[in-house]
């Protein structure tokens, strides 16, 4: 069994500098937060990424 520190730092490992499509739009994954979103690299109101769920990005 392993904890949720462990379980975020596996999706780390497995997102972090991959091309996904997110609304049509090709971004790379900048990092994942400890909620398990991915931070891509879409410039937000007060930020440079942008957190979206897994199931709502498409791996290139």
């Amino acid at each position: 069994m392993s904890t949720y520190r462990e379980y975020i730092e596996n999706l780390k490992n497995e997102w972090i500098g991959q091309a996904v499509i997110y609304e049509s739009e090709k971004y790379n994954v900048i990092d994942v937060d400890y909620n398990g979103f991915l931070l891509i690299d879409k410039k937000a109101v007060f930020t440079n990424t942008t957190a979206v769920s897994i199931l709502n990005v498409v791996r290139q």
